[in-house]
């Protein structure tokens, strides 16, 4: 039973959010996860500027890398995190290596940090974000 209420929410999500923009996506995932700013902060490492962007539900285009920081750090997994990467432009399938899809899929809980290391085994290019970049570079 467990899993049919978990469909049917998705459904639910996925019906609410279907003419939604990324950024207004992000921010009813956040509403649905019950996240506080800091634990924004803390699971995505994007800053204050980027969780603004999610409240107001800006359009302006974003990265592959603040897209993935979201789906890594709100640990969505392929189910919600590939709609959202296209709601932001990119199809996973498009990518010469499927890492970016066992990133979504079978390293769920991961930081970014831990996700970069994966990626880096894998020769893609990692998840650059600026509060991040010591860590990345390391």
């Amino acid at each position: 039973m467990q899993l049919g209420i978990q469909l049917t929410e998705k459904n639910t999500f996925d019906r609410n959010t279907a003419k939604m923009n990324f950024r207004e996506t992000v921010w009813a995932h956040i509403e649905r996860l019950g996240l506080t700013r800091n634990k924004f902060y803390e699971r995505t490492l994007l800053d204050d500027r980027q969780f603004r962007k999610f409240k107001l539900g800006s359009s302006q285009q974003v990265t592959l890398d603040t897209a993935l920081a979201v789906c890594v750090g709100l640990d969505l997994g392929l189910e919600y995190g590939e709609p959202l990467l296209a709601k932001a432009g990119y199809t996973i399938a498009n990518f010469e290596s499927n890492a970016y899809q066992i990133l979504l899929t079978r390293c769920r809980g991961w930081d970014i940090p831990a996700c970069n290391e994966f990626l880096k085994t894998q020769n893609v290019p990692l998840i650059r974000i600026k509060e991040c970049q010591a860590l990345v570079e390391l």
